[in-house]
């Protein structure tokens, strides 16, 4: 199944995870009660196309690579999906 994580600054985040480890700050800042909430985070999650890095064919990320190389390899994952 595919994970629900995304890499940033070399680290790998669930994003799972973290949006609901942060689940009562966004809910302050926002002012919804906890079924609004609910409802948004659904919609989130909905637009959100998560892959597992596994899936994707190794010549895709050596394509990935020339297009970062000396820039920043942190952004490889995001390239690989969106640009190759």
């Amino acid at each position: 199944s595919p994970e629900k994580s995304i890499r940033v600054g070399g680290r790998k985040i669930n994003i799972a995870f973290w949006i609901n480890d942060h689940k009562d700050k966004i809910i302050k800042l926002t002012g919804y009660d906890e079924r609004e909430y609910g409802e948004v985070e659904f919609l989130v999650y909905k637009q959100v196309d998560f892959f597992s890095e596994s899936t994707i064919p190794f010549e895709f990320w050596q394509k990935a690579a020339d297009f970062v190389r000396g820039i920043d390899m942190d952004d490889i994952t995001f390239v690989v999906k969106n640009r190759v």
